[in-house]
């Protein structure tokens, strides 16, 4: 048996974890092997760098939510839309500024208009699926988000990402999503519409939310501006 030191570097060339004795025995039990690949996976983990920062925004923030009939609330009552539910979550004023039907193209040519407010803390974007349904060259939905974000970022206003899910049989959020989030550092909510249009129970057609999926979204929206630091706690649970 031979013990050996480790020295686990992070991305920025630092050291994570200074040393760690570990055994080497090839006759180590399975278990305890896949415990310290789980260990150091964890650590390794830690150590990513956070592509972008986040504060608390203030009780009385201002957002502004973009996308089509998925932020719309298509499928619900107007009360029962993901943007109306948030705002009860939240305690923030949370305006809808959707369009059922647009592609991403059809909300970067109203941007402009969209944005001109006296006050916006918090853009959250969700776009894309009708440029999937209708088959949009990848490229140039792609394009058209990059620019909705670039947009938003010259304005020096905070944006995160719902991202949808490229359509199939098994429904898995869309690549493009999380390479934009990392090539222009924002957060991206990356598996939350996913795993919901993925339950017929909370579907209202094949493509919508019912009133429930739409609860569920805000809620899941809620948790993660938790985990991203924009919301301090969630003030009320989903009607």
């Amino acid at each position: 048996m031979n013990w050996f030191h480790v020295k686990l570097l992070c991305p920025n060339g630092r050291i994570c974890v200074r040393e760690r004795r570990i055994l080497s025995n090839m006759k180590l039990n399975p278990y305890h092997v896949f415990f310290f690949v789980l260990h150091l996976a964890i650590l390794v983990n830690a150590c990513q760098p956070q592509q972008w920062s986040s504060h608390p925004l203030p009780d009385d923030a201002v957002v502004l939510a973009l996308g089509d009939s998925l932020t719309v609330g298509v499928g619900a009552e107007a009360e029962d839309s993901y943007p109306s539910q948030l705002a009860e979550l939240t305690g923030w004023r949370v305006i809808s500024e959707a369009v059922s039907g647009h592609k991403s193209s059809d909300l970067l040519s109203r941007l402009e208009s969209a944005l001109d407010r006296p006050r916006i803390d918090l853009i959250l974007l969700l776009i894309g699926g009708n440029d999937f349904l209708k088959k949009r060259p990848e490229a140039e939905t792609r394009r058209n988000i990059r620019n909705i974000i670039r947009t938003i970022q010259a304005k020096h206003i905070p944006v995160v990402m719902i991202a949808v899910p490229k359509p199939g049989i098994l429904l898995r959020p869309h690549p493009l999503y999380e390479e934009i989030a990392e090539e222009l550092q924002v957060p991206v909510i990356k598996d939350l519409l996913a795993e919901l249009l993925s339950d017929p129970s909370l579907h209202s057609d094949a493509v919508h939310l019912n009133a429930q999926g739409y609860r569920r979204l805000a809620q899941g929206v809620a948790e993660h501006l938790v985990a991203f630091g924009f919301l301090r706690e969630i003030k009320n649970q989903a009607r």
